[in-house]
């Protein structure tokens, strides 16, 4: 039975020291782009071939989340779409472990949850850190997610922990400390 094994083994050995495969662009222009739920998706900045695939799906409302340093939404506007502008931190190496301001939160996740300005697509420069942690409150506060199964669902789409302003928001969020944007279920 080993002896069996022995060339499935080999072949997994040899094809795990052939050469890393290049991480090739999303053929729709965006990073990191997946639905979060119905009418709200999430992702990195989009490239113009990223834009005019969320017009496609007729996204009507864009939370930016990264500075304008790191990406223009000025192609949303372009296409009818409404930008939202609730960005912070992080921008820069210097200010790498800050964490968004508390409107600018509450403006963002008060977004996603207003479903007349939906569809709508979250967005920072990668779609993992600013937009995890958007989505996970999101997720809290609309969808009835647990921190738990919520900060799951953050790291499996890529949110660093070691941002530590970012982390400590989410460690200290509380549904009844972010007023503006209340559970949309009874306690």
């Amino acid at each position: 039975m080993i002896r069996r094994s022995l060339p499935v083994i080999g072949l997994l050995v040899a094809s795990s020291c052939a050469a890393p495969s290049r991480k090739l662009p999303p053929e729709h222009g965006i990073p990191h782009f997946h639905e979060v739920t119905s009418g709200v998706y999430r992702g990195g900045q989009p490239t113009t071939e990223g834009w005019a695939y969320l017009k496609s799906k007729d996204v009507k409302t864009v939370v930016k989340l990264d500075l304008e340093s790191e990406g223009s939404d000025e192609e949303a506007v372009k296409l009818g779409m409404t930008v939202v502008d609730a960005s912070g931190p992080p921008s820069d190496l210097s200010n790498v472990f800050g964490a968004p301001k508390p409107g600018r939160i509450r403006l963002a996740v008060a977004t996603l949850q207003d479903e007349r300005l939906r569809p709508v697509y979250v967005h920072c420069l990668h779609g993992q850190d600013r937009t995890g942690l958007i989505v996970g409150l999101f997720r809290v506060l609309h969808d009835g997610y647990t921190k738990k199964a919520a900060y799951a669902e953050m790291r499996r789409h890529g949110f660093h922990p070691a941002l530590r302003g970012l982390h400590e928001v989410w460690e200290h969020f509380d549904a009844k400390t972010l007023p503006g944007a209340q559970p949309d279920r009874p306690e």
